[in-house]
């Protein structure tokens, strides 16, 4: 239904009781983060920042898992536990909540809040990172160090051994991709809040942000941006943000077998896949909804039938790019996690294999012995699919300056090949005297 284009029928359903139950309690982030991202495509700006608000104090809660958690976790696998959002998951509830409070027209203690929030999120990503990643040290000892740096070495061709020995040494310092839909909407934010130090901190962070990180957010045409630190609230007064596509999802991938100590160790990793780009490029057209040019259908909607001005919108973010770059870059503390667990289970089932030997017992109950240790081994652990896939794939953003008043708006969303794809309708939208309209619109099929 979601990707259908049916918000209503989508969030219906995910209102049901039933649904809700087949999330469950420990799937409970991931239903706000859906629940919340069908609001923001039906309009419903308060309930969007209500569901995102809630989703991030779970994930601030899910950092702090309780020893009961903590343990069903290194005893069995990752999705034992309550869900904790991935890096890149944590910072579009931010940017998501920027744009909620923005359409809703918060601009002063909504929208700059959420701005500021966004502005330290990488720092708060890096120090969660540094510090997960020294416990698992600490817990695993010299010795699970060693083999951790070993196995990066490893690859014996297989998909699996590469990977294992590329995600082992990646993003030793814990930094991720910033977001730069969630940067120009900041300088948005701050540009109308009337704080233009803040303005042009952001403005000048998204150019360079842009240039350093071509590739890993999108291809993105930075001139497209320029002039945005030092531009003043009448030179863009509404602000139109096209949404489209659906970021990825994720599979599992087997590692192993790795030897590590005395024992082969056998997990999965979970990588992320697809993903999707309806559209090539979308425009806004602007039409006034006075002279003449602003009549009705017969179900009483407003439609421009003249004089309607096209405004490209240049492609501010691909979000599925800097979702794949951010797990990338977490991997390394899951293939740790998992290495570690992995460990422990084998090293527990080649414990009662050696003890079998050691007193006499006949080598089909050791053989029997080392291939159940294994079996389980094998089978508990699983790699944790659980991902937020209502999320945006793809972000096209342009501020327009037009007179204020009252105008006619609708967003064109065109094909690669550059024919028309999908038209929202017509809406009414008032531009304020000295202020700023969002028009925020969706397209997913």
């Amino acid at each position: 239904m979601f990707v259908q284009g049916r918000y209503a029928a989508a969030a219906e359903a995910l209102d049901d009781p039933a649904v809700r139950d087949l999330y469950g309690e420990h799937e409970r982030l991931l239903w706000l983060l859906d629940r919340g991202a069908i609001a923001l495509a039906e309009d419903d700006t308060e309930l969007a920042i209500e569901m995102l608000e809630e989703a991030e104090r779970n994930i601030e809660q899910r950092h702090k898992l309780n020893l009961g958690d903590q343990a069903l976790e290194w005893l069995w696998n990752d999705t034992a536990a309550p869900y904790i959002a991935e890096p890149y998951e944590d910072m579009y509830v931010n940017v998501l909540k920027l744009l909620a409070q923005l359409e809703a027209g918060h601009v002063q203690g909504g929208a700059t809040v959420e701005a500021r929030r966004l502005a330290g999120k990488a720092n708060v990503l890096r120090d969660r990172f540094l510090q997960y990643t020294q416990r698992l040290t600490n817990r695993g000892g010299s010795d699970y160090s060693s083999a951790l740096r070993s196995t990066a070495s490893l690859s014996s061709g297989g998909a699996g051994s590469s990977r294992a020995g590329s995600v082992s040494t990646t993003n030793a310092e814990g930094e991720f991709v910033e977001s730069p839909l969630g940067t120009y909407l900041t300088a948005v934010a701050f540009m109308f809040s009337g704080e233009p130090e803040m303005q042009r901190v952001a403005g000048k962070r998204l150019l360079d942000s842009i240039r350093l990180q071509q590739g890993l957010v999108g291809i993105i045409d930075a001139a497209e941006f320029e002039g945005l630190d030092t531009l003043a609230p009448a030179e863009g007064n509404l602000l139109v943000v096209a949404l489209s596509g659906r970021a990825p999802t994720k599979d599992a991938e087997s590692i192993g077998p790795i030897p590590v100590f005395d024992w082969p160790v056998y997990f999965e990793l979970p990588v992320l896949k697809g993903g999707s780009a309806e559209v090539g490029s979308a425009r806004v057209l602007v039409a006034p909804a006075a002279g003449g040019t602003g009549n009705s259908d017969s179900s009483g909607a407003p439609v421009a039938t003249a004089d309607a001005v096209a405004f490209e919108l240049p492609l501010v973010e691909d979000m599925r790019s800097v979702a794949h770059e951010n797990h990338r870059r977490q991997l390394p503390l899951i293939y740790a996690r998992a290495l570690l667990r992995s460990s422990i289970k084998a090293g527990a089932s080649f414990a009662i294999t050696r003890g079998i030997r050691q007193e006499g017992k006949d080598g089909w109950t050791a053989v029997a012995a080392v291939v159940a240790g294994m079996a389980a081994v094998a089978l508990t652990e699983r790699a944790d699919l659980r991902a937020w896939i209502y999320l945006p794939g793809m972000a096209h953003a342009k501020l327009v300056a037009i007179d204020p008043g009252d105008h006619l708006v609708r967003v064109e969303y065109l094909s690669h090949g550059g024919g028309l794809a999908y038209a929202t309708p017509w809406q009414r939208v008032t531009i304020p005297e000295g202020g700023l309209a969002t028009v925020v619109e969706h397209y997913w099929r």
